[in-house]
């Protein structure tokens, strides 16, 4: 026998071979004149013993297999049975008597050694030991006749043991090959074997085995999963689940879990299960969310403010018929988000393939009905064909085309297994197809997905009196996946046709793109000063020449301004091994210049690779140099443009309240000078100088009555008042500026110890441009004349700033601005 064969195998398979159950063979033995059997391997170990006149050897037979069977002979023996099991490896039988001891009384033993062959190769011996006197009594021809049917048994169940083990290295093979995790649990929960591509999630088998599934569920989904596995362990039926696994290194795996049950002696014993990694698809689902939740965000705030806004504008339009062009100009760009819809797109129409597959289930496969839908990726209806219903489907068709589909259709598209729908019967109540088809307890239904993609829906009436079995329902599933599959393949073969017809118009146009584009195109070595290989007619009228052969003449170093030009452009191309939009100034063929783009790769030549080549692209982007500085130009009229309007929008307070002119303008500037000893960049300087004069556009609500009042204002009227910062941020808040004028406008009067308006913002709750607006805007109120009130002065207005720093203003910033006027000698803008 080959070493590594399953010796208890071979124990077992000698008894089955010999048609004997327990505690019959010993009478056999008796009837055949037998003491012993013993079938030794063949190395001479022992495989299987029984003594019938000695039970204590039977019974320990199971303890002496494997062990050399000459280690349990007499001394005086060992070299005479040697020798006979030496004439088995020949292939010849031997035989030997003896005595079980020298002055034994037990009769002699007359032992025959029989060889075990398998295709030419010895592979071990059955040794059957009888008294000597039982030579001619016949029994022999009836041992020859059970040792050659032994023998042809054995031969067998090796074959047998051979094909057994080639079968579990295919499949290990194909265990350890496969990207899902196939896992075994019993009843408890505890994993009893794992697939060794677990290792893929930091896991090795033993690090698992014997380990509650629990243990690798993230907290938040044992609860689900173990619900799951209480109902598969409770019912028995296939379960598909989904859960995150806590890999080894603590992250988090979406995984898909497809179990069933194990059972043993009819009960169930655990459960076995495919784990397949879905991280990619829970990903692309999340984005996909959070994406339609922005856009629905985004629609409804940007409606709100577009009604909210035409709403204040109609009211205030009347009022200030100088901001009218303002108003006009927000109010069309707000209406253009009002008009902004979504682009739909449909897949091709695939009716064909879904008649013939509709028809194929009805004729071939024996369903009564079979309709198939196909939804575009947004879930709407494409197209939808039927088989073995009457005229009553044209209901549903009708109602599906304008996206009412039955109840089960959302079922099916979010459902992962098939279904059938005495699982889902209630469901079926209000489908019109019911009063037409009458019982639904023998429906299946399965969606149509093929590598994360939903094709649609597959819904089929069974034949049968009873209801699908399981093997009918796995088989219903692999359909749907042939299905998708087969939708997949037309959309790719479409695809590769467009492809290739794409390809054979590109390869007919290229000669004449080639030759009539509008940019100069070439290809050059770039060694020996660049010999030109080949060029277009447009790149030879670029530089001069009469025609394309005139200028294959030229090197690429002459068409270059200075050669040292051209040295730098290969250089930036060597190291990354093309380059786009690269400006060189390039010469004609009378010594012009001209500036051109360069687009421009190397590639390479020859079996080796070392024959480099330049392909280049060349346009002459002159005239957009010269119009660059044209741009410039237009952008800083621009820029004065802006702050013409905000400069307008100021003196509408100014106009609206003329006792306050000027002010602010002044604290603009005041805020500028407070934020360049600060060191804040010129973007944040700009930003403070609109936020400055722009800081009381808010009064513009507030009654000319109040602004203008000499006396000291009534409670009610200081209320009336605070509201400027609130309408300011309304006026401004639908402006795009490139900074946030508008919070800044409404914050300026809020202080560090949360005792300002409109929300009693704290400290660094309040913007920096805010806090120094703050700090400004007292110190210029204070000191300049109000109409109920004279001016205090600059100095008591830095007294009481000085007083109020650290509780009402940022005590950094008031330091800052008592600097400017005490010992840098600013002055507040005149009005």
């Amino acid at each position: 026998m080959n070493e590594g064969v399953d010796n208890d195998a071979f124990h077992r398979f000698m008894l089955e071979g010999l048609n004997f159950e327990d505690g019959t063979l010993n009478p056999l033995l008796h009837h055949l004149g037998l003491r012993q059997v013993c079938l030794v391997d063949s190395d001479w170990r022992i495989l299987f013993l029984v003594d019938s006149h000695r039970d204590a050897i039977s019974k320990a037979s199971d303890l002496l297999v494997g062990r050399n069977y000459l280690d349990l002979l007499p001394k005086r023996l060992v070299s005479d049975v040697k020798e006979r099991l030496q004439i088995n490896r020949e292939g010849r039988i031997s035989f030997f008597e003896c005595r079980s001891g020298i002055r034994s009384p037990e009769p002699a033993l007359r032992i025959r050694f029989s060889p075990v062959v398998r295709d030419g190769s010895y592979e071990g011996s059955v040794i059957t030991a009888r008294e000597a006197s039982d030579a001619e009594n016949g029994s022999e021809r009836e041992l020859e006749i059970a040792n050659q049917r032994l023998q042809k048994k054995i031969e067998e169940h090796v074959a047998t043991e051979e094909a057994l083990r080639k079968g579990h290295e295919l499949y290990r093979s194909i265990l350890d090959n496969t990207l899902d995790v196939i896992l075994s649990y019993d009843t408890e929960g505890l994993i009893t074997y794992v697939s060794p591509n677990l290792k893929r999630y930091g896991y090795s088998p033993e690090e698992v085995l014997g380990k509650h599934v629990l243990d690798f569920v993230d907290p938040e989904d044992r609860e689900k999963v173990t619900e799951d596995l209480e109902r598969t362990l409770t019912t028995g039926e296939e379960f598909p689940t989904e859960f995150r696994m806590v890999g080894k290194d603590g992250s988090a795996v979406f995984m898909e879990e497809r179990g069933r049950v194990i059972r043993k002696d009819g009960r169930i014993a655990g459960v076995n299960s495919v784990l397949r990694d879905v991280s990619g698809r829970k990903l692309a689902e999340q984005r996909l969310q959070g994406h339609r939740e922005r856009l629905q965000d985004l629609v409804s705030e940007r409606t709100s403010d577009l009604e909210e806004v035409n709403a204040w504008l109609k009211s205030e339009v009347e009022e200030r018929k100088s901001a009218e062009r303002m108003v006009e100009h927000l109010n069309r760009v707000l209406l253009s988000i009002r008009n902004v819809n979504e682009i739909i797109t449909k897949q091709a129409d695939r009716s064909a393939l879904l008649e013939g597959a509709c028809d194929s289930l009805v004729r071939s496969r024996g369903y009564k009905r079979a309709w198939l839908l196909l939804v575009d990726p947004k879930g709407r209806f494409d197209t939808v064909v039927q088989a073995g219903y009457d005229d009553g489907f044209e209901t549903l068709r009708h109602a599906m085309a304008e996206n009412d589909f039955p109840p089960c259709v959302p079922l099916l598209l979010d459902t992962p297994s098939m279904i059938l729908f005495p699982e889902e019967r209630e469901i079926c109540d209000s489908c019109p197809l019911v009063s037409k088809i009458g019982n639904t307890d023998r429906i299946m239904g399965a969606r149509l997905n093929y590598e994360g993609t939903t094709f649609g829906v597959l819904h089929v009436t069974c034949t049968g009196a009873e209801s699908p079995g399981e093997d009918e329902r796995t088989l219903f599933s692999d359909l749907t996946n042939d299905i998708a599959f087969a939708l997949r393949n037309i959309e790719l073969e479409k695809a590769r046709n467009k492809a290739e017809r794409a390809l054979r118009r590109s390869e007919e146009s290229y000669r004449t793109l080639y030759e009539n584009v509008p940019l100069g195109v070439c290809r050059s070595l770039p060694q020996d000063g660049g010999k030109l290989v080949s060029a277009n007619s447009r790149m030879a009228l670029m530089f001069g020449y009469r025609d394309v052969s005139e200028m294959m003449a030229a090197s690429c170093e002459s068409l270059f301004e200075v050669p040292l030009g051209r040295k730098a452009f290969l250089e930036e191309l060597y190291e990354s091994r093309s380059v786009e939009g690269y400006e060189a100034k390039m010469k004609r063929r009378d010594g012009s210049t001209f500036w051109a783009s360069i687009s421009a790769k190397v590639g390479y030549d020859g079996e080796s690779g070392d024959d480099p080549y330049v392909d280049a692209i060349i346009m002459d982007i002159t005239e957009r140099k010269l119009s660059a500085d044209n741009l410039r130009e237009s952008l800083e009229k621009l820029r004065k443009t802006i702050d013409g309007t905000v400069t307008a929008m100021s003196q509408l307070v100014d106009m609206k309240d003329p006792y306050t002119s000027g002010h602010q303008r002044a604290v603009a500037d005041l805020a500028v000078a407070i934020g360049r000893e600060m060191g804040l960049d010129d973007d944040r300087m700009d930003c403070l100088r609109i936020a400055g004069v722009l800081h009381d556009i808010g009064k513009l609500n507030v009654p000319s009555e109040i602004l203008s009042k000499p006396g000291v204002l009534s409670q009610s009227e200081k209320s009336f008042l605070k509201m400027h910062a609130e309408a300011g941020y309304e006026i401004l808040r639908t402006i795009e500026f490139p900074w946030p004028i508008a919070e800044i406008v409404r914050q300026h009067h809020e202080r560090m110890d949360g005792s300002g308006y409109p929300h009693g913002l704290k400290g660094e709750e309040i913007l920096l441009e805010a806090r120094i607006l703050a700090v400004a805007d007292v110190v210029e109120a204070t000191a300049s004349h109000r109409p109920y009130r004279p001016s205090k002065g600059i100095t008591t207005a830095l007294s009481e700033l000085e007083k109020d720093s650290g509780t009402l203003f940022d005590e950094e910033l008031v330091e800052v601005c008592l600097d400017l006027f005490r010992k840098k000698d600013y002055n507040l803008v005149a009005k």
